[in-house]
């Protein structure tokens, strides 16, 4: 880890067991191409899974990850996917 980096962990509550992992397919809502789990076989990534309208919190969630990506640059490069929801 680069200089000034630190781990910070915290445990809380949690209920019941997250299903994790397995293959998935999403489409690019711009352009129609598929994106799979396949794309990123083999190196780390950042999903971020947020609402298309979410003026309240994913303002906030967004720089957290741009922290992320901005500790993690400098070992390497660290591919984000942004899955937008819209609810009806």
């Amino acid at each position: 880890m680069p200089d000034g980096v630190r781990v910070v962990t915290k445990q809380g509550q949690s209920v019941g067991k997250a299903a994790i992992g397995g293959p998935f397919a999403l489409v690019n809502a711009a352009n129609g191409k598929t994106f799979t789990d396949k794309d990123l076989h083999g190196q780390f990534a950042l999903l971020y899974f947020g609402f298309t309208h979410c003026p309240d919190i994913c303002p906030d969630e967004l720089l957290k990850v741009a922290e992320v990506v901005d500790l993690v640059g400098a070992c390497g490069v660290l591919p984000v996917v942004d899955v937008h929801e819209n609810p009806a």
